[in-house]
């Protein structure tokens, strides 16, 4: 080999070696991209650390610190859900890393997952007990555990080891804050201010416990000192805007809402900001008239012809809305607001029960996206109005897949279960939805009713607290939480509830209802009786009010006192309706039928009175034996307010009393038809036709109809789930739903029967005899129509 060629090989390795040497591993490719994703995130570019670190996570899925980066990331752009599954999947892959372990118990803290947010700091505790972040943390679960001795000795431990830890710092000041000594907390929060004055948790707060001391001046100079920190970041000016707001200085409000509109260059979103505040405010036509007036600028904002929509809907102006709906739809076509305006529409067309019309609109929105939430979200309900449950849930599930932490999906898929008779799995949704609708009332209360209706009455609590704490003064959470307190007989805590609805600005005639039901459960009807009349006092147009003062004076015999009372609220208010047939009612109650009946036929002569003084009148009809006359009545009803779902109902019940039970089934099926999920429509057309039919269309139909019926624990409801499958020759299957319908109405001589002839066809005589003995002898004080067939079984015994 020659000089030249020896130093060409020479050169050829050396450039090898180099080559070589570049090509790192995977392993440390992965490091590479994680270490400058950190770098970066130190810096504060996460839009760059995010790329290295989903450059780090192409090679290893499972590279624990691009993992915990991307985490960081999410969190940062308070993308809680990302943050979630990143720091979890950290925990997962490596169960002792501390700081995944903390991020992970901070977002269950804040989700109101404290079980799971509890068995997280134990592990964190495992791995440091002496951590300062972990001692926060613990501090902060045992503090929304009411446990505020333990919360608070942990948080100086915590401080101990790091003197201006934030989130010690802010356990200390919540505590404070809720023992109401809320100097002491400003105090805290300014020790962490005083490290960062950027914190935004801490400046809040901050203003939170300023408001709590009356220092509205001090509160507004944190609020705008955040605005001079962040002087981008609308957020904070809408806080200001909002912090004028709540003090009822609506003038400079405006002026801060105007202003941000003017620092967004009329962004589509300020001004609709700026018309919700109008219309909350100054009133719908001022909220109308700017969007007016903006429309005309911008002729193709969509948005703002969409916000312009429900405006007028509560202007009543149906039709203007109908329009603009209809003007972005043909505009937008098939874009977002396009989708949004079908969707509008077809919600509108819904709330009236126009099926017919939202279809083609809910399909529409569905081809251009089949994933579409809000499409789906209709098309279930439509599904579930029409009892195809198995079709609802599919679409539900499909929302849930893309969007797991869909509170709306949630509830109504609780919805649908509840209907399917699938009580556990119900309870289960309802607790997401109220989770992850951050116990907002439209899906909190749900599940606190939901709670009470399967008889978990300790559960209730809980729920409606994490409710209040959000929406301090909810009025309807009060009047739930105590009405709970009272049926488990803690009077002492309904009392608490009723003192704390008394110290809501709106709350004054709730607290008073709450007194009054305290004090009939006392029995003391006066205190009942007065504390209901303050109610009214100050809520005169609440009929529930009204009701309540009504029952009050009836449950302590003093029925005289009941009728001058609303003598007196007619002579205030005469075109009161529910006065008037509250009246009637109590006419004929107290044995003067005629003249009872003569107010309620006066009341129906009154167009106001609406579909509940027909009401009034035929229970009246019935309860003295007049079922032709009371049919006559509803028929004039329906004349008057044709196609009332209540009034044909009561039609079907009279034509089933009169002896027509044909008539009375048609009329059932009709109604079962357009409400296919109506209770007590479904209910009597299964019994109808399980004793009116025997063919085996008909007993299958009955048996299908009754199939909802199943985990009900009404006893009525429980007897014809029982008593269709018994007739359908499901003996055994019928067995146990009969014997708790008979448990649950001891005093019901059908129920018995039922369950008598059920157990002889078991060939379980003593049963047997035992029930038909019992239906027998109820029979003589309330008849039914197959006593006959009960003495005869009875005697073959």
């Amino acid at each position: 080999m020659n000089t030249m060629t020896r130093r060409l090989a020479v050169l050829l390795l050396a450039a090898a070696a180099i080559l070589l040497t570049g090509c790192s591993s995977p392993e440390a490719k992965v490091e590479s991209y994680s270490k400058r994703g950190h770098a970066l995130l130190e810096k504060g570019d996460l839009v760059k650390a995010r790329l290295e670190f989903m450059n780090a996570l192409q090679i290893n899925p499972s590279a624990v610190p691009a993992l915990y980066g991307l985490g960081v990331v999410a969190a940062r752009h308070r993308d809680w859900q990302a943050a979630y599954h990143s720091f979890s999947k950290v925990v997962e892959l490596d169960p002792r890393h501390l700081q995944a372990l903390v991020e992970v118990g901070r977002l269950q803290v804040a989700s109101g997952q404290l079980d799971k947010a509890l068995q997280t700091s134990d592990a964190a505790l495992g791995v440091d007990g002496a951590n300062p972040d972990v001692l926060a943390l613990r501090a902060a679960i045992l503090l929304k555990l009411n446990e505020p001795q333990q919360a608070v000795a942990l948080a100086n431990r915590s401080l101990a080891a790091s003197p201006r830890h934030v989130d010690a710092l802010v356990v200390l000041a919540m505590e404070r804050i809720q023992a109401g000594d809320a100097e002491r907390a400003v105090a805290f929060l300014d020790r962490g201010l005083e490290a960062n004055e950027r914190n935004v948790s801490l400046q809040m707060l901050k203003v939170q416990a300023l408001e709590n001391l009356a220092q509205p001046q001090r509160s507004e100079q944190v609020l705008r000192r955040l605005v001079a920190l962040f002087p981008g970041n609308m957020e904070y000016r809408y806080l200001l805007a909002g912090f004028h707001a709540n003090h009822r200085q609506f003038d400079q409000a405006e002026a801060e809402h105007r202003s941000i509109v003017k620092l967004a260059k009329n962004s589509t979103a300020s001004v609709v900001e700026l018309v919700r505040f109008l219309a909350a405010t100054r009133g719908v036509q001022a909220a109308a008239s700017e969007l007016e007036t903006v429309i005309r600028a911008q002729p193709d904002a969509h948005e703002l012809k969409l916000a312009l929509a429900p405006l007028r809907m509560q202007q009543r102006q149906e039709q203007a809305a109908i329009a603009l709906w209809q003007q972005v739809i043909a505009d937008a076509g098939g874009k977002p607001a396009g989708i949004r305006a079908r969707g509008a529409l077809a919600a509108h067309h819904l709330a009236r029960r126009e099926k017919d019309a939202a279809r083609p609109l809910i399909e529409q929105m569905l081809a251009a996206d089949g994933r579409d939430e809000e499409g789906l979200l209709l098309r279930a309900g439509i599904a579930i109005d029409e009892r195809r449950l198995d079709d609802a849930v599919m679409d539900l599930r499909s929302i849930l897949r893309d969007a797991p932490e869909s509170p709306r999906a949630q509830l109504m898929l609780a919805r649908a279960h509840d209907l399917q008779g699938l009580r556990e799995l119900a309870t289960q949704h309802y607790a997401n939805a109220a989770r992850m609708g951050r116990y907002a009332p439209q899906f909190a209360m749900p599940y606190a009713v939901n709670l009470v209706n399967t008889g978990r009455p300790r559960q209730v609590e809980p729920v409606l607290r994490e409710l209040l704490r959000a929406h301090p003064g909810h009025l309807p959470a009060l009047r739930l939480l105590a009405q709970s307190h009272l049926r488990a007989g803690d009077l002492v805590a309904a009392q608490a509830v009723a003192d704390e609805a008394a110290r809501s600005e709106a709350g004054a005639a709730t607290a008073s209802q709450i007194q009054g039901a305290v004090q009939a459960a006392r029995r003391d009807f006066s205190g009942s009786i007065a504390a209901y009349r303050k109610a009214y006092e100050l809520a005169p147009g609440d009929a529930q009010a009204m009701l309540s003062v009504v029952r009050s004076y009836v449950i302590a015999n003093r029925q005289r006192e009941a009728l001058s009372f609303l003598d007196s609220v007619l002579a205030a208010a005469p075109g009161n309706a529910p006065a008037r047939v509250l009246r009637g009612q109590l006419l004929a109650q107290g044995g003067r039928t005629d003249a009872g009946l003569q107010v309620l036929y006066e009341a129906i002569e009154r167009e106001a009175e609406g579909p509940m003084a027909y009401h009034a009148l035929v229970a009246v009809l019935i309860g003295t034996g007049k079922a032709g006359e009371a049919l006559a009545v509803v028929d004039r009803g329906l004349r008057a307010h044709a196609g009332d779902f209540s009034l044909r109902l009561s039609r079907a019940g009279l034509l089933e009393t009169l002896g027509k039970p044909e008539e009375a089934i048609a009329a059932y099926e009709q109604l079962v038809a357009e409400r296919p999920n109506a209770v007590i429509a479904a209910n009597n057309l299964a019994a109808l036709l399980a004793d009116h039919r025997k063919d085996p269309a008909s007993v299958r139909r009955a048996y299908e109809l009754a199939q909802r019926f199943r985990s009900s624990e009404i006893p009525h409801l429980k007897d014809t789930a029982g008593w269709t499958a018994h007739l359908a020759g499901k003996t055994r299957e019928a067995a146990d739903l009969l014997k708790g319908a008979a448990g649950g109405a001891p005093d019901l001589a059908v129920v018995h029967y039922h369950y008598g002839m059920n157990q002889l066809a078991l060939n379980n005589t003593k049963a047997a005899r035992e029930a038909l003995q019992r239906s027998v002898e109820l029979a003589k004080a309330s008849p039914f129509a197959q006593v006959g067939e009960a003495r005869k079984a009875l005697q073959g015994l």
